[in-house]
Formats: C-alpha cells, sequence, structure tokens
C-alpha cells in the first residue's frame, strides 16, 4: 500500500507550509508552461499539481529534505546548469549520428549500476539519463538502471560518467553516505 495512505506522525496536516509551496510552484509552472487560460487547463493544473504534491508525499519527499539549507538553491542551479549542458553535448551527438548515419543501427540496451543514493538520487538518476537524447531509461532496481542507447558505444561513456552524474545528484539531494 502506498506510503501516503498510511496513517504516520508526518502527514500533511503536520506541513502545510511545505505541501502548500509544492503545490502553488507546480501551479505556477502550469501556467508559465501554458499559452492557454480557461476553465479546463484550470482543472488540469489543479490534477496536476495535486498529484505531484502525492506523489512527493508518496516517495517521503520531505524527509529527504527535511533539513533543507539555503544552499540548496545554489545546488539546484549547478545541477541544472550540469544536466542542460550535457544534454546539449548529447543533442549535438546524436544529431552528428542522425546525419552521419549510414543504414546500419547498434542500438541496445546496457546495464548501469549505482553507487549508493536514496530514492530520490535514483529516480533523478534515471529521469537525467532519460532527458538526455540518446538515452532512455527503460527499468530501474535500487542497484541498477537498464538503459537503452542510440549507440552501443555510449554505454563505455554513460558508466564512466555515472559516478559524476549521482554525486552531482547526491549534492542537489543533500543525500550523504
Amino acid at each position: 500500500m502506498p506510503r501516503f495512505f498510511n496513517k504516520k506522525k508526518d502527514n500533511i496536516k503536520n506541513n502545510i507550509g511545505f505541501y502548500t509551496s509544492i503545490f502553488l510552484s507546480m501551479m505556477i509552472i502550469w501556467y508559465c508552461m501554458t499559452d492557454e487560460f480557461n476553465l479546463l487547463f484550470l482543472i488540469f493544473s489543479i490534477i496536476s499539481s495535486l498529484s505531484v504534491m502525492l506523489i512527493l508525499r508518496w516517495l517521503d519527499f520531505m524527509h529527504t529534505f527535511h533539513n533543507v539549507n539555503p544552499m540548496i538553491a545554489i545546488r539546484i542551479f549547478k545541477y541544472y546548469f550540469w544536466i542542460i549542458t550535457e544534454i546539449f553535448k548529447a543533442g549535438k551527438d546524436v544529431a552528428r549520428r542522425v546525419w552521419m548515419n549510414d543504414g546500419s543501427s547498434n542500438s541496445g540496451f546496457c546495464e548501469i549500476h549505482l553507487p549508493k543514493t536514496n530514492k530520490t538520487g535514483i529516480i533523478v538518476f534515471a529521469n537525467s539519463i532519460t532527458l538526455t537524447p540518446g538515452t532512455i531509461s527503460v527499468h530501474l532496481d535500487e542497484d541498477f538502471v537498464v538503459v537503452h542507447v542510440i549507440d552501443k558505444s555510449l554505454e563505455n561513456v554513460l558508466k564512466s560518467d555515472t559516478r559524476k552524474m549521482v554525486h552531482k545528484i547526491n549534492e542537489f539531494v543533500n543525500y550523504k553516505e
């Protein structure tokens, strides 16, 4: 049974400020990313924001960021800048592979073993891989992620970059070994 159905001391009433800020942040992001403002979009934004709030509750997000310090904003921007840079580099590589394609395909699956991190770190890692052009996370476990790559030669690059990527994610989610 998902965690948000369990009766625990840490419920939404006890952390109303945290969950209200998450809800309002999601509403603002929703409206910034849409160009239509009508009743249907208002309903979708409320449903989407509530869903994110419940998913964060289920993932125990409050405990991940329980002792948040002001440096978290700096960590978030450092991580976003780094991942956006990686996405652009991977995008250029994928475009080169598409334009220089000789008709053969060398795509495949690889298993990436994860260094130690928490649940949130694993999810951020898998989402970061999926955001990167040419790769997509297809299976997620506590110890490894199965990734589909556009070219099997990317497997070695992905495996070598995993430790650096998880280190940046651990800084982002404030995980200490």
